[in-house]
């Protein structure tokens, strides 16, 4: 039978996991934006949108910009 306590510590080094493995996958998305950006050529590109408004101004690539 498991006690309170080592049900407890269980706990908190599930959540030490949890925090651990979610900051590690923001570092590997955010690694993987960048290479995109770089690799597409959109470093230093940004669009524009206004949320609130019925005109939204958004930056449209056609597919053969891409390539």
């Amino acid at each position: 039978m498991i006690t309170y306590q080592q049900l407890c510590e269980k706990h908190n080094d599930f959540q030490k996991e949890l925090f651990e493995r979610q900051l590690q996958l923001q570092r590997e998305i955010k690694r993987f934006v960048i290479t995109l950006e770089n690799d597409l050529g959109l470093t230093d590109k940004t669009c524009q949108i206004e949320f609130n408004s019925r005109k939204r101004n958004i930056l449209i690539c056609k597919r053969s910009d891409l390539i």
